[in-house]
């Protein structure tokens, strides 16, 4: 699964806009449009924040499977 599809998928279950999450993710709002279509991979620190912001961890979004924890 891509990075992605995933971090959309996740941000839809929690029911947040790419602005909120951006928000949370201390990212911006084309940041998080860009990775959900593929159009970027981000930096590490990047994606970090990102599945922190998502209450995931980096590997869940990188293998697309649930965080066990």
């Amino acid at each position: 699964m891509q990075v992605g599809k995933r971090v959309r998928e996740l941000r839809t279950e929690q029911k947040l806009s790419m602005k909120e999450l951006a928000a949370r993710a201390g990212t911006s709002y084309s940041t998080v449009s860009r990775l959900e279509t593929n159009n970027i991979y981000p930096r590490v620190e990047t994606l970090v924040r990102i599945a922190t912001a998502l209450d995931a961890s980096v590997s869940a979004l990188l293998q697309g499977e649930e965080d066990a924890s």
